[in-house]
């Protein structure tokens, strides 16, 4: 027999797969007659009944990202909200997401959702201000940071391994024979930026290469990429690292405009691996950042967490991949 899915099961009911989700986690919400028809549903055909977590309650969880990060050209975050939200459905947690204002961030306000829900833990995707976050370790919540951590704060997090992904692939471009790199991102705007930029300073000193201020555009984090006055040096380095695949794509448009062949005259990179990447003439070389892998560590270390209230915090590193693609010339054979 083909096990059904969540979705299946849902479909035949004319009802969500959170409601599905609830039915079969006997959590509050459905009906005693509508929970008895999905179980016997789920029975009928195959689906695999999960153990409930029964060491600690843990039934609803905030998801808090700030507005900045959260604009209808950002992507990432959406992505990574969507996979937290599909890891959660397996275990029974309700997700309530909550976009944190810029107003509210200033005047460390807590939003409506996130004050009034009565949550077990509030996830925080995407850094905050460290005066905003302080805001939050005052109150009664168990806080789970994603995508960045700070060093003078100790808190569980999930995070990826920007040092040496920066570091990575600026040595992918100086073994492709470029010298002379140039980069173009924030030093300092968040932990995630920053490590990327300090990993690029590692690659050029390691092989002995010139640092030249001229080839550090710096650009603000905060602002949509299409609105960034970029202002490219007339002298370009053989090859530009962008601190995310945003800003790439804008790179190689303001490029193409010039009348600069990107992957042939120039080198370009990005980070993240978004669809821009691939969309852009030529497509983009960058950094995948696997969404699927910081939803499930962070489920992982959430529910940890909750079953061991008294340990010491635990950060979870995560690992990237470089994705070849045609934005980046080989100088050692003159081809892309």
């Amino acid at each position: 027999m083909i096990k059904t899915t969540m979705q299946a099961i849902a479909k035949k009911h004319g009802v969500s797969k959170v409601t599905v989700s609830k039915a079969l986690n006997g959590q509050p919400g459905v009906s005693e007659e509508l929970r008895q028809k999905i179980v016997e549903t789920a029975k009928t055909d195959g689906y695999t009944l999960k153990e409930k977590n029964t060491d600690h309650s843990l039934q609803k969880v905030g998801v808090l990202i700030p507005q900045r990060f959260f604009f209808d050209y950002e992507l990432y975050y959406h992505q990574i909200y969507y996979a937290l939200l599909n890891e959660s459905e397996k275990r029974g947690v309700e997700l309530v997401l909550s976009v944190l204002s810029n107003q509210d961030e200033q005047l460390e306000i807590l939003p409506y959702n996130i004050e009034k829900g009565n949550h077990d833990v509030l996830l925080l995707c995407g850094e905050v201000s460290d005066d905003y976050y302080n805001f939050l370790s005052g109150l009664d919540l168990k806080i789970l940071c994603i995508d960045f951590y700070k060093l003078s704060k100790n808190a569980d997090c999930v995070i990826i391994g920007n040092y040496f992904a920066g570091y990575l692939i600026t040595s992918y471009l100086i073994s492709k024979g470029h010298s002379s790199i140039g980069y173009i991102g924030s030093k300092h705007s968040t932990s995630s930026n920053s490590d990327r930029y300090y990993g690029y300073l590692k690659a050029l000193g390691k092989n002995g290469l010139e640092y030249r201020d001229e080839w550090y555009i710096p650009v603000d984090n905060a602002a949509n990429p299409s609105d960034i006055d970029y202002s490219l040096p007339e002298k370009l380095p053989t090859a530009l690292v962008c601190h995310n695949d945003h800003v790439g794509f804008e790179v190689i448009r303001i490029l193409s405009n010039r009348g600069i062949k990107v992957g042939e005259e120039i080198s370009v990179t990005g980070f993240d691996n978004l669809q821009h990447s691939e969309l852009s003439i030529p497509p983009l070389t960058t950094m995948n950042i696997n969404r699927e892998e910081i939803a499930g560590n962070t489920m992982e270390l959430l529910f940890w967490r909750i079953n061991n209230p008294d340990l010491p915090p635990r950060k979870i590193i995560l690992d990237t991949t470089l994705i070849e693609r045609e934005s980046v010339a080989d100088l050692n054979t003159g081809k892309r």
